[in-house]
């Protein structure tokens, strides 16, 4: 669900206009660019190729910066001075709510990269602040109260969003805490962790928790969608099941019974060789766990195709390459079979095991051969 107001796809279109141009060791800019990031990221935008690739290289350093410069802003907000002060409410909350987007953007960022909010000593006194805040507000305000003084950047508030933790009923305390530092950070959240998600698409392990998580919430298989996009674009090894995953989330959903769509490897097309007699030279695809399996698998396509099965704890019983169940051979737990490459470089692979488990991928290989 796209929920964007025309203010952040506007802004969003600005920023791509000259981020190109634009400095990492601006801290203005830097600012800029991840709140207008995360706003986009939060109401359902994807990010254009040419701003992802500039947070690919902003770096850990520039990133914990720009949060803690982010903190001191929260943190030195005027809070309100009772249930009553509706008008600092408005300026407080806002910019409560633009730490969400600045620590969205910071997260996606550390993604793309391999890294983990972790890494960045900042991100854990920021989701400190976040509760703190989240505990004043919510011990004065309900739920409906604070959306409503968010203006536009209400649309912004997904149904998972940071205020989804207020009550809409609730017994307002008497005094107005001080916002401090003190205490643990509480880490807990409801989306897995950044080295979990990097983890799937770059292997594809942990699917049974990845992937239920993205099916609940909008906003944090969007963020996925983004971070796959960006990797594929790159050239990045992404796994099959997280292709998988991004053409059924990218794809109309289907009628009960339809075939599942076609996964895009994008390899790049060199048959010329072929049609000249010589030997093409194969280029091979890591494809990761084969999810709910637990065995991992390669591909190699060059003049034909081979399809490598590497058993895990569970043992494969079959291997098979599009609807002529072209057999395989196994050798010391692995499978391997070879095909011709067929005219339309299409092909479905199914892998069983002795659980009865099953995995069933529909493959196109080359970039332009559909668009799922």
């Amino acid at each position: 669900m796209n929920r964007s107001p025309v203010h952040t796809q506007s802004a969003l279109d600005s920023l791509e206009t000259w981020i190109g141009s634009a400095k990492h060791d601006d801290p203005e800019i830097v600012d800029l660019v991840l709140e207008r990031c995360g706003d986009a990221t939060r109401s359902g935008l994807s990010l254009p190729s040419t701003i992802r690739k500039w947070l690919c290289t902003l770096g850990t350093e520039a990133l914990d910066a720009a949060l803690a410069r982010d903190h001191d802003r929260l943190s030195n907000a005027p809070t309100p001075d009772g249930p009553d002060d509706l008008e600092m409410l408005e300026v407080f909350v806002c910019q409560r709510d633009r730490s969400a987007s600045v620590l969205t953007a910071a997260r996606f960022a550390s993604i793309l990269t391999g890294l983990s909010l972790r890494d960045l000593p900042t991100a854990d006194m920021t989701r400190l602040l976040h509760d703190n805040v989240d505990g004043l507000l919510g011990g004065n305000f309900s739920r409906r109260v604070i959306e409503s003084v968010l203006g536009q950047r209400r649309a912004l508030v997904g149904d998972n969003d940071w205020t989804a933790a207020l009550r809409e009923d609730f017994e307002p305390v008497s005094d107005v805490p001080v916002l401090t530092l003190s205490g643990e950070a509480h880490l807990s959240f409801a989306s897995p962790s950044d080295e979990t998600v990097y983890v799937y698409v770059k292997d594809g392990r942990h699917a049974a928790l990845i992937e239920p998580v993205a099916g609940k919430s909008p906003a944090f298989a969007e963020e996925m969608a983004a971070v796959i996009s960006t990797l594929r674009e790159a050239g990045e090894k992404v796994s099959l099941c997280a292709r998988r995953w991004y053409h059924n989330h990218k794809s109309t959903p289907l009628a009960e019974g339809a075939p599942a769509p076609l996964v895009r490897m994008g390899m790049k097309k060199k048959l010329a060789a072929a049609t000249l007699g010589k030997v093409t030279p194969a280029d091979t695809l890591e494809l990761g766990m084969l999810a709910p399996l637990d065995a991992f698998a390669k591909l190699e396509v060059g003049d034909e195709i081979t399809l490598t099965v590497y058993e895990g704890d569970v043992g494969v019983t079959s291997v098979w390459l599009d609807d002529d169940h072209v057999s395989a051979v196994r050798k010391d737990g692995a499978w391997t079979i070879r095909a011709p490459l067929n005219a339309e470089c299409r092909f479905t692979m199914v892998v069983t095991d002795t659980q009865g488990r099953r995995f069933e991928a529909h493959l196109a290989l080359f970039e332009n051969e559909v668009d799922a």
